[in-house]
């Protein structure tokens, strides 16, 4: 994905944030540590896994809503 956003960027000779490339902000990343099955099921066109919903307090996952992103 990083690699065809980067070549709309070339291509149009603009980023999709103004001061940098897709791929200098891929470099200032940090990776959230996940487990092989979570990465295969967010790589997969479908989800085939069971849903539950559990009456204790849910706990968002590491990497949902960090410190400036999710709902206002």
């Amino acid at each position: 994905m990083t690699e065809t956003i980067s070549g709309y960027e070339e291509e149009f000779e603009t980023t999709i944030k103004r001061d940098k490339s897709v791929k200098d902000m891929v470099k200032r990343g940090t990776p959230y540590d996940m487990d092989e099955e979570d990465i295969q099921a967010a790589r997969s066109e479908s989800f085939d896994q069971d849903v539950f919903l559990s009456e204790e307090e849910w706990e968002r996952p590491q990497g949902a809503f960090g410190d400036d992103a999710g709902p206002s």
